[in-house]
């Protein structure tokens, strides 16, 4: 047997990542390592995705639509978990939940080599396994891969988890230090200006947007537009929808003031305000779709706690923000994308301070929105 043996002595001349199905922020954090892996170190880059993610991915070189997905809509993704686990309630201790979570610490106490050289489907999580291995859609996107990049210059990462790019350095399955090196490789690839710009969309993606378009377009073009990002979603991590009663009585007041709204998400969370200056709009949208429509509003409104934040922040439209990031209470080594944003001279307004999860002043709110527009 011919043994392969790779050209380059540290560095891949190219690298190539899959989507991983378990958590769409895992797709932001893919672009800016891959956007690292090529600054750094020149090498090519390639992501498989299905088409509603694509539009996180602006800082590859090659984009390769998965297409047929093994779902209906991402919501039954994003809602497929194991049952929780509770001390108190000894039953949930004999199911997925258990198995799942005993999974999750053995491959914790792994050195980082051998969880790597692991088979896909033993390392990977609840989701992954079943929409990217089980699919079959790792085993046809890596044959596919390397059908056009050679293996002696090139590497297949697969999911890309737990290997930071901007250094090519396989790491331990410890969440903590996957948060902490993904946000900072997506914080410099903010600072270094290189943003997402959401251009032209094909026809059929246009007519799914027509409705809200035609609202925008019916407003004085002098009026104030803001796209409000909600989502009221059925799992887990439901505790991160937006607070629909304040969040209401905010947006209320905003359209008091002569703002535009439009109030989008997958569902979006019905506020119950009934204006004609208001559109809520559920949808199913690839992500570069949302954002082309967003860009016909002067700014992007969303929580920063949460939602997709992320890739919000690394977009190039000013931001209006509700709740503190997440990565600066959640990491050893707080990182701030609006700060990041500020270092470049985009303009947000960060309403955290008089509204977030723990405080509620609605009048301080508008008054910071309306001072800084």
């Amino acid at each position: 047997m011919q043994m392969i043996r790779r050209s380059f002595s540290q560095y891949p001349k190219a690298v190539g990542l899959v989507f991983p199905f378990n958590e769409v922020n895992a797709g932001v954090f893919q672009n800016a390592g891959l956007y690292a892996a090529k600054k750094n170190f020149g090498s090519e880059t390639t992501v498989y995705t299905p088409n509603q993610f694509r539009g996180l991915y602006f800082a590859v070189d090659k984009v390769v639509v998965i297409d047929p997905v093994p779902y209906r809509t991402y919501q039954e993704v994003a809602e497929f978990e194991p049952n929780l686990i509770y001390k108190k309630d000894l039953s949930t201790y004999f199911s997925k939940g258990m198995l799942n979570y005993l999974h999750h610490v053995s491959l914790e106490m792994l050195p980082a080599n051998l969880y790597h050289a692991l088979p896909m489907y033993m390392r990977s999580d609840y989701k992954t396994r079943k929409y990217l291995v089980k699919s079959g859609i790792f085993k046809l996107t890596k044959k596919d891969y390397y059908s056009t990049n050679p293996k002696v210059s090139s590497i297949f990462y697969d999911a890309g988890l737990y290997i930071n790019l901007a250094k090519f350095e396989k790491k331990k399955k410890n969440l903590s230090q996957y948060f902490q090196y993904s946000f900072a490789n997506l914080y410099n690839m903010i600072t270094s200006g290189d943003l997402n710009y959401i251009g032209n969309i094909i026809d059929s993606e246009r007519l799914l947007i027509e409705n809200p378009l035609k609202f925008l377009k019916q407003i004085k073009t002098n009026s104030p537009k803001i796209f409000l990002r909600t989502r009221n979603i059925n799992n887990s991590v439901s505790f991160q929808n937006a607070p629909v009663l304040e969040l209401a009585k905010l947006v209320q007041e905003l359209l008091n003031h002569g703002f535009v709204v439009i109030n989008s998400g997958c569902p979006a969370v019905h506020l119950n305000i009934k204006n004609n200056n208001y559109l809520e709009f559920s949808h199913n949208l690839p992500i570069a779709t949302e954002m082309y429509l967003a860009n016909y509003c002067d700014y992007v409104m969303q929580t920063a706690w949460a939602g997709l934040f992320t890739a919000y922040a690394s977009y190039n439209k000013p931001l209006i923000t509700f709740d503190n990031e997440w990565s600066l209470s959640n990491l050893v080594e707080p990182i701030s994308l609006l700060k990041a944003r500020k270092n470049i001279g985009l303009r947000d307004i960060d309403i955290s301070a008089t509204f977030s999860r723990t405080r509620y002043s609605i009048g301080d709110s508008i008054t910071k929105i309306i001072s800084n527009w």
